[in-house]
Order: C-alpha cells, then sequence, then structure tokens
C-alpha cells in the first residue's frame, strides 16, 4: 500500500538516528497521518525497506562478545540517505534551522552513514552504544583485531566539552571492566574549524574533514 508506505517512511524521518520501535512508528503513523496498520504489515514493511537499502540500522555494542546488550537493545534507524528523510517531511533548510533538534539528528544521520562507509572501506563495524545507566556514546567503530572508537556527533563547538566528557566517562568504564582502551576518542562537528586534540586526548574533527 503506496500510502502506508509513505506514512512509515515519514515516521521514519521524524524518528531518524534513534532506536525508534515499531510500536513508537505505529503510533506515529496513526497520530500524524492518521493510518491504521497492522504490527506485522509493518515488520513486513521493514524488511522490505532493509532489503531495498532505504533503511539503514546500527546496531548496538558491548565490549563482551557474549552480551546480552547485544541481542536486548534495539538499533538505531534511520533512511540510508539524510537527503530521503528531508524529502519525506518536506524540510527546507529554513524549516531545519527553525528546529536545531531535528537539525541535529539530520547531521547524525549523516555523519553516521558517512562513518559506516568509511568503516565498510576499512572492515570495520559501526556499533552504537548506551548502556543501562544512560551513558551513551552516538557511534562506536570496531576493528576484527579488537580495536575500538568511540565518536560523539555535534553541531558545534559549544557542545564539545560535554561530548568529551562523556566519552572520557565512556573510556573510564569500559577499562575499568577489564577491557581494552580506545584506540580514539573523537567529537565530530558539523561545521568549520581544524582538527586537533584537546589537552585531555579526545580528537575534534570537522565533519568535512572525514575520510577513509
Amino acid at each position: 500500500d503506496p500510502i502506508k508506505v509513505s506514512a512509515l517512511i515519514a515516521a521514519l524521518a521524524r524518528n531518524t538516528a534513534t532506536t525508534v520501535t515499531n510500536a513508537t512508528l505505529i503510533r506515529d503513523m496513526s497520530d500524524v497521518d492518521s493510518i491504521r496498520i497492522d504490527p506485522r504489515t509493518v515488520a513486513d514493511y521493514l524488511d522490505t525497506l532493509r532489503r531495498l537499502f532505504v533503511l539503514n540500522e546500527i546496531p548496538p555494542w558491548a565490549p563482551a562478545l557474549r552480551s546480552p546488550v547485544r541481542f536486548r537493545q534495539a538499533p538505531k534507524r534511520m533512511l540510508t540517505d539524510p537527503s530521503l528523510a528531508t524529502a519525506a517531511l518536506g524540510a527546507t533548510a529554513a524549516t531545519l534551522a527553525a528546529d536545531r533538534k531535528t537539525l541535529g539528528l539530520f547531521v547524525e544521520s549523516l555523519v553516521l552513514r558517512d562513518l559506516r562507509i568509511f568503516a565498510d572501506a576499512n572492515q570495520a563495524r559501526l556499533f552504537h552504544y548506551r548502556d543501562n545507566a544512560g551513558l551513551e556514546a552516538d557511534a562506536i567503530i570496531t576493528w576484527p583485531d579488537g580495536r575500538w572508537g568511540a565518536f560523539e556527533i555535534k553541531l558545534g563547538e559549544g557542545q564539545i566539552d560535554t561530548a568529551a566528557s562523556n566519552l572520557i566517562r565512556l573510556r573510564d568504564k569500559i577499562v575499568a571492566g577489564g577491557d581494552r582502551p580506545p584506540t580514539v576518542l573523537a567529537t565530530i562537528i558539523a561545521t568549520g574549524g581544524f582538527s586537533h586534540q584537546r589537552p585531555d586526548g579526545t580528537l575534534v574533527l570537522p565533519f568535512d574533514r572525514l575520510a577513509p
């Protein structure tokens, strides 16, 4: 049903770069588009969008291979390219600039798209992290030899201190648990500036400086 598929894509766009559940998507479709849809149909549509590479899902990460976190937590969901979400919502530069929360999620979606491409090019994998204490990281990249890095994604320089503090707390918690320290901790900002290392050891990477 093209109307229901369009409504589902719009619901995914409104919840981009979040761990939105099927139940939340169904409520969103009902509240915004007045669509009534069976949960099994939503599951089928999501599977189709996944196989068509329209839906991009970032799985959760846990340091231990057999950790239940890998299986119990939800993936981050987003459309493969944020331009699809922009089109689905009819968003413009002006409307996004006026809604910084949505803009921030769209920027996160854009950065995660590129990080996944760069990770694939280096035989690495992309995850997100959130533990039961609420500590989280927007992106985790792991390599087959066990190396890992954590990344926070922010709109601008005003959020760097908070992001760096969060990354350091994550590093200390993982290391205290007996796992190896990260290879890199970095805050990726949306605009401007130069790549540099802070006194606390974390990196600041402008989005337009990223490369494989």
